[in-house]
């Protein structure tokens, strides 16, 4: 029997020796696979039989083939996969938003603006000039225009990326239920599952880069994947669903809807988002883009509204009261793309409110039509390019007045902020009612107290106090009366940049956030690298190594052999004397 438990035990070294090699074979096969994990072959020692040492060993046996792969280090990876997903998803984007508005927006927008004023001032000098009027009106239409442009370019932008969103969507989809499928193979394949858990892993290291992740190992050899803050994403061979889905209240951008594992439940999850591709690319479309749109619905808001004020504090060539220059096409709409030249000014350019006064004749009273008068009105809007504030804001109150209050002005800083608060005194039409200060910002100068001794102040009285800071109230005569204790208030809101230095500051926060992105960038890719590389120093195939192994079963099984030929040899031995 001892020639035959050699011969066996020969056979069995083959035989493990074999399988190493195999395992050897099938690494290097795939050394250049992307996501493969090195296999181990784990051998065993076979005891002797019924355990009697004299008998010897019954030689060797594979116990395992195993993937060398280490947890935590897998989880790491997936960690920096997540923070770096968040940065480079961008950098595209932004790529294109720094170029739009370093190149196209900021010298369009601003080149807009010092046309239009310095048309403005150029009509100043000859405001009966035919010609001048027209110029002046084509620099408010581009004024106008670039204002769109600059939204539109935009808007398109954060369209280009609500794709993207949705794309994004869609992969993550086919990927959790990719690994639900493989799920499903790991656990029919049972010890044979290693390429299949390999192919899952790569697909969870994707998964990590577009949204944050916990995977949860299962006994039985599935994962559960978490995304966090959220809920279960994959549960053994269940997937839930995302979907993207336009919201009206953004835009109709879309918003990430969630349905989780086996539900019919849907909950929006937008805002839980904030790490990954995904994350990267929804902070970057509404905070960012969406806040250079916001910014320029206020610029658009405040050019208008501070051109409107001035300009309805003068009169056109008609005696008129000024109209607004600009209007908004569709009040519901973003104002910087709906922002358009009055359309009545825009075919009439004698509408025009250039001159402070309305120039009547003295001795009939009537109005020099299609004299210019003076063009004070004109040098007060130009103004505005240097001196504006972010408002100037009127609210009128009472039970009884239902007419319209104007406030003009060139918005200086004669008073500061504040409040002006104005209550009638006595009541009557806006031409003779009177008024006294309920209450006043300091610097304002009250010759006779805050009701002029009792008397209350007229209209004229009080633009006479306003005058330092031009700052001009007009109410509409249409049959409107006061009531005594009817209230005007006026708002002095603080000063705020120029036109021209609000584009740059939004070009300045651009690139801000460019920059920022691109260095983060660079330092979680490095982090990345130095993950990655800890991982195939543990998971990956060494060809050296490899061939080492190689070598030393090719020995082996060489060995092995020996000892089945010695075997034989002995056998052929005894034959022979036996016969």
């Amino acid at each position: 029997m001892g020639l035959n438990y050699a011969l066996l035990n020969g056979a069995s070294g083959l035989r493990a020796t074999q399988t190493a090699i195999n395992t050897v074979s099938h690494n290097l096969s795939n050394s250049e696979t992307k996501g493969y994990s090195r296999q181990r072959v784990s051998m065993s020692s076979q005891a002797a039989e019924f355990g009697d040492p004299r008998r010897g060993g019954r030689g060797a046996s594979i116990e395992s083939i195993n993937r060398v792969n280490d947890r935590f280090v897998s989880e790491q990876v997936r960690r920096d996969r997540t923070l770096l997903g968040f940065f480079a998803s961008r950098e595209r984007a932004l790529y294109t938003l720094e170029s739009i508005y370093s190149e196209d927006v900021a010298p369009s927008v601003n080149e807009g603006f010092d046309q239009f004023f310095n048309s403005l001032r150029d009509l100043t000098r000859d405001p009966a000039n035919r010609g001048a009027r027209a110029h002046f009106i084509a620099g408010a239409e581009g004024i106008a225009s670039n204002l769109n442009a600059m939204h539109n370019d935009l808007r398109k932008l954060q369209i280009d990326m609500d794709q993207d969103i949705g794309g994004r969507v869609d992969e993550i989809n086919d990927l959790t239920s990719y690994i639900a499928q493989l799920n499903e193979q790991v656990v029919a394949a049972g010890a044979a599952s290693m390429d299949f858990e390999d192919k899952r892993d790569e697909a969870v290291r994707r998964l990590s880069e577009l949204v944050p992740i916990t995977v949860l190992p299962q006994d039985h050899g599935t994962i559960n994947i978490q995304l966090n803050g959220v809920g279960t994403l994959v549960q053994d061979h269940l997937a839930a669903n995302l979907q993207a889905l336009p919201d009206p209240s953004n835009r109709r951008l879309v918003s990430i809807e969630f349905t989780g594992v086996g539900g019919t439940n849907t909950r929006n999850i937008t805002s839980q988002i904030d790490r990954g591709e995904l994350g990267g690319l929804l902070e970057l479309r509404d905070t960012t883009i969406g806040g250079l749109i916001n910014e320029g619905n206020e610029l658009a808001i405040s050019f208008a509204e501070a051109v409107n004020a001035q300009h309805r504090a003068g009169f056109d060539l008609n005696g008129n009261r000024g109209q607004d220059l600009f209007t908004f096409e569709d009040p519901n709409g973003d104002p910087a793309a709906n922002i358009r030249l009055n359309s009545a000014i825009k075919d009439d350019g004698s509408l025009l409110a250039i001159s402070s006064t309305a120039l009547r004749d003295p001795v009939s009273g009537t109005v020099n039509g299609g004299v210019p008068g003076d063009a004070l009105n004109g040098i007060a809007i130009s103004e505005l390019q240097y001196m504006v504030k972010d408002a100037i804001a009127s609210v009128q109150t009472g039970s009884t007045y239902t007419g319209a209050i104007a406030v003009g002005g060139s918005y200086n800083d004669a008073f500061g902020n504040g409040l002006i608060d104005l209550q009638v005194l006595n009541a009557g039409d806006p031409a003779s009612a009177t008024f006294f200060f309920n209450g006043a910002p300091a610097g304002l100068a009250l010759p006779n107290g805050i009701d002029n001794a009792g008397a209350g102040y007229t209209v004229a009285e009080l633009n006479t106090i306003l005058n330092p800071a031009n700052v001009t109230l007009n109410f509409e005569e249409n049959g409107s009366t006061f009531t005594a204790g009817d209230q005007v208030a006026v708002n002095l809101l603080s000063r705020g940049a120029t036109f021209n230095r609000k584009v740059a500051e939004s070009l300045q926060s651009v690139g801000q956030v460019a920059a920022n992105n691109f260095q983060q960038s660079d330092i979680y890719s490095t982090r990345l690298s130095q993950s990655e590389t800890l991982q195939e120093s543990v998971s990956g195939v060494s060809i050296d190594e490899e061939l080492l192994d190689l070598s030393r079963f090719e020995k082996q099984f060489a060995a092995n052999g020996k000892v089945i030929q010695a075997v034989n040899e002995l056998m052929d031995s005894v034959l022979n004397l036996v016969q």
